[in-house]
């Protein structure tokens, strides 16, 4: 039988590895009511205790950059998308604060139609 040069063959168990599952841990804290855990191999995850964000912390601090969170307006939603299946980190802009929480994925069709109907019913309540 040939060898399929394509196919890579791993050998050996995870468990005989002696990197820790998570790895090196650079720094830690707390953004509101979100943990994040930023780790030496350059991810960052963002967690609720039931939700966990995971990014490229490079990928995440550029994505940052490009939101211009200062320049949010009351009401106004801008989203991070988790890496692969991930929950995205979404922030809300409430008045003079701007909160984080986490959100399962769901189809971008139906996240675009939310967004818009969030924000046409917000400028109802508003104009009483």
């Amino acid at each position: 039988m040939k060898k399929n040069k394509n196919i890579l063959n791993f050998k050996g168990k995870s468990e005989d590895k002696k990197i820790p599952a998570n790895g090196d841990i650079l720094n830690q804290g707390k953004f509101g009511k979100l943990d994040y855990v930023l780790y030496k191999r350059g991810n960052i995850h963002i967690t609720d205790g039931k939700l966990t964000f995971k990014k490229d912390a490079d990928t995440f601090e550029d994505t940052i950059e490009e939101l211009e969170l200062n320049n949010m307006t009351d009401g106004e939603r801008k989203v991070i998308e988790g890496a692969g299946d991930n929950p995205n980190l979404v922030f809300t802009c409430d008045g003079d604060n701007i909160t984080m929480k986490l959100e399962n994925k769901g189809y971008p069709l139906v996240e675009k139609l939310m967004n818009v109907l969030g924000m046409k019913t917000k400028k109802k309540i508003a104009k009483g």
